[in-house]
């Protein structure tokens, strides 16, 4: 039976070079702190979002906003990339120019 690693972690690069990472922590009571290295880039900017929600939460028609997105500003830009610690069960969008 195979685990489910604890980080997962999407990028892709849009057209203009902005650079989208995704990082989901699985874990639902671990941390993780993380040191992101963008290879062959100068990062001159990073912003976050953060999903927010109780672990069960879910958005019905009548509870529109139980799962939301928020600013997330719990990471330290490097010359190179980022560093972080991402909560418990949490997905951050990073988006890094």
């Amino acid at each position: 039976r195979s685990k489910t690693p604890q980080l997962i972690e999407s990028a892709s690069v849009k057209e203009d070079g902005t650079i989208i990472s995704t990082i989901v922590n699985t874990s639902l009571t671990e941390s993780a702190e993380i040191a992101c290295q963008v290879a062959d880039f100068k990062v001159s900017d990073i912003t976050a979002e953060i999903l927010t929600g109780e672990v069960h939460a879910h958005n019905t028609f009548e509870n529109k906003n139980a799962v939301s997105v928020a600013a997330f500003d719990g990471f330290e830009t490097t010359a190179d990339g980022f560093k972080t610690v991402l909560p418990p069960c949490s997905v951050v969008k990073f988006v890094i120019r």
